[in-house]
């Protein structure tokens, strides 16, 4: 899996949506027929921001039974780290 970027930030109330622009091996895209994956992390500001969950969307809709794999969650929390995410939510 390649991150290619935030795509966008969404605030939702108690909750906040980083899209990250993301792409997958032909293989991937192939199986699942994918034409613009994005992940999708939720994360919840209750009390403190924290991530709540992540899952891919394609055309606007939930991959289901789609997994990302421990490489790909590392991955995608390197670049959150990498690219001060929170600081960017946080500053909105």
């Amino acid at each position: 899996m390649k991150i290619n970027g935030i795509k966008e930030i969404s605030y939702q109330g108690q909750s906040v949506d980083v899209y990250l622009d993301v792409e997958f091996d032909d293989e991937t895209m192939i199986r699942w027929n994918l034409v613009d994956p994005v992940v999708q992390m939720v994360y919840a500001t209750q009390e403190r921001l924290e991530m709540d969950y992540m899952e891919l969307i394609d055309g606007g809709l939930i991959v289901h039974s789609f997994e990302l794999s421990e490489e790909e969650i590392r991955q995608i929390d390197e670049y959150v780290k990498n690219n001060n995410i929170m600081d960017k939510i946080q500053s909105q």
